[in-house]
């Protein structure tokens, strides 16, 4: 919700382009819906567990894309904003992949 709202101001803070910080914002958004949607079942589909862990697998790999596109115009929190995230999403896949089967049994 704060990159939402303060998009326009840390556009010039990033100097990344403004529809790109929005489009974080909103994966964001949508990721923390499905993961506690997810979180919320007593059972979760093991398809579902896999869509989430392919999901920020992809995130990641757009991140470290976006950091190397963005890289020589971006300002050096803006790049450092994209990695910090592929790290994060990329080690997020990597434990829900790991411990899909007690997620899904829990």
């Amino acid at each position: 919700m704060l990159l939402l709202a303060f998009g326009p101001w840390l556009q010039h803070w990033y100097g990344l382009p403004a529809a790109l910080l929005q489009l974080i914002a909103m994966v964001s958004l949508g990721y923390a819906a499905y993961s506690l949607s997810l979180a919320r079942l007593s059972r979760r589909p093991a398809w579902a567990l896999v869509l989430l862990v392919v999901a920020n697998a992809l995130w990641a790999l757009l991140c470290m894309r976006w950091a190397l596109l963005y890289g020589p115009a971006a300002s050096l929190l803006g790049v450092l904003h994209l990695l910090v995230e592929a790290l994060f999403v990329g080690t997020l896949a990597l434990l829900e992949w790991r411990w899909r089967a007690h997620q899904r049994a829990v």
